[in-house]
């Protein structure tokens, strides 16, 4: 049997940088799904509407989205529920 050899490519990973704006407080995320982001940190946040900020390569989106059951200082994760689409932040 003959194989074929892999060749090395240069790929490049994206900067990412995920964060939850809620009550004043910024807080990292340490991952996100569609209803549920994992906190680096625990945090104490009561149920509120919120903001998730997401860097990509020096480029910011904004998603805002609701915790209907706030955080716990506990527990890292939170539930969460979309309250509209994320959007890019345009630089002025």
């Amino acid at each position: 049997m003959l194989y074929t050899p892999l060749t090395v490519q240069n790929h490049f990973s994206a900067d990412v940088r995920i964060e939850l704006r809620a009550e004043g407080q910024i807080v990292d995320v340490a991952s996100i799904g569609p209803n549920e982001i994992i906190l680096r940190d625990f945090q104490d946040i009561g149920i509120c509407d919120a903001e998730i900020a997401m860097f990509i390569d020096g480029i910011e989106f904004l998603w805002p989205v609701r915790l209907p059951e706030g955080a716990v200082p506990f527990a890292s994760d939170v539930y969460m529920v979309p309250r509209g689409p994320m959007v890019r932040v345009m630089s002025s």
